[in-house]
């Protein structure tokens, strides 16, 4: 996809947003503890940006900002839980960082929307452009986070969803926020990619126990019983761990909060591949086939890095080239 910066900014600008970069006055310097993985900008949409920059300098490093993430697929429980907390939280002015999607995601912006008029009150990080407001389901609601509250994305206007760019929107979302609390989950959803972020960027990780009988309890009930998860019952938890309730502001990591990854793990296809192979290995078809071109696109990779990954995706029978040209899985 050939790139037009001017045309981008011009198409945010309409949407009420821009682009900011490490150095801006308004870069959330708290992204810089991603190292090498910072993303090299952000695209934003609304006026809660305005109100975080008015913070100076690394606005959301004194910001109560957490982020409140699970299934897509959440129970009755998870939903109320979810609502419970997150009222709770917007109570005392905090702000819900989430992911936009199905399920625990939605249900913490809706919830956040409706509780207190504090801008923002809500931030999505999308896995595709501003404009994309994905999933179509969340539509309405992405839609007034944009117009009242605040998007963000690491993508230009006009990019597409894809698999790979979700679990790289995820280490965002980890790093913005003074931490990250899980509120439901399976053994392997994909709020685990950003609880172990957080761990290993030292946030404070927190976890809502459920029904042993439930499956979309696994995940909290790992996070607390491998990780080191602080076990989360009522806002008074979250608050009192990172210091929001009259002592100090600021996210303090509890003493050997950052355990994850953890070990044992139950064998993926993905274990052990470097982001550029599971991004290929991603976008490869179960069956069928796809074209270098239409890989290269799908994973958002350049030409030698596809052709690089797919040797050695194939090397270790993960890839494999079908009859007439194109890759699938091995």
């Amino acid at each position: 996809m050939q790139s037009a910066p001017e045309e981008d900014l011009h198409q945010a600008a309409r949407m009420g947003g821009g682009y900011v970069i490490p150095g801006d006055e308004a870069w959330p310097v708290a992204l810089d503890d991603l190292g090498p993985a910072r993303p090299l900008g952000l695209w934003w949409r609304g006026p809660g940006f305005e109100s975080l920059a008015r913070l100076g300098a690394g606005p959301w490093s004194e910001a109560r900002l957490l982020a409140v993430i699970g299934t897509r697929d959440p129970s009755a429980y998870g939903i109320h839980v979810t609502e419970q907390l997150v009222t709770g939280l917007r109570e005392r002015d905090v702000c819900i960082l989430s992911g936009g999607a199905l399920g625990i995601d939605v249900a913490a912006h809706r919830t956040a929307l409706e509780i207190g008029e504090g801008r923002p009150a809500t931030m999505a990080v999308l896995a595709g452009g501003i404009d994309r407001l994905y999933p179509a389901a969340n539509s309405a609601t992405l839609s007034v986070i944009g117009r009242r509250h605040l998007l963000l994305s690491e993508h230009p206007p006009g990019t597409s969803t894809a698999r790979w760019r979700f679990l790289a929107r995820n280490r965002i979302i980890a790093a913005l926020g003074c931490g990250t609390l899980v509120t439901e989950g399976r053994w392997r959803s994909g709020a685990l990619n950003t609880a172990n972020s957080a761990a290993e960027l030292g946030r404070w990780v927190g976890a809502v126990p459920g029904p042993i009988t439930s499956g979309e309890s696994e995940l909290p009930h790992r996070l607390i019983r491998e990780a080191g998860a602080d076990l989360v019952t009522c806002v008074q938890d979250v608050v009192g761990d990172l210091g929001w309730d009259g002592a100090e502001s600021g996210a303090t990591p509890t003493d050997g909060q950052a355990q994850l990854p953890f070990p044992n793990d139950p064998e993926h296809p993905t274990d052990g591949m470097d982001p550029v192979e599971e991004r290929l290995w991603e976008a490869l078809p179960r069956r069928g086939g796809l074209g270098l071109d239409q890989l290269v696109s799908a994973a958002g990779l350049s030409v030698s890095e596809a052709l690089a990954g797919l040797e050695r995706l194939a090397g270790r029978g993960a890839a494999a080239e079908v009859p007439g040209g194109g890759w699938k899985r091995g």
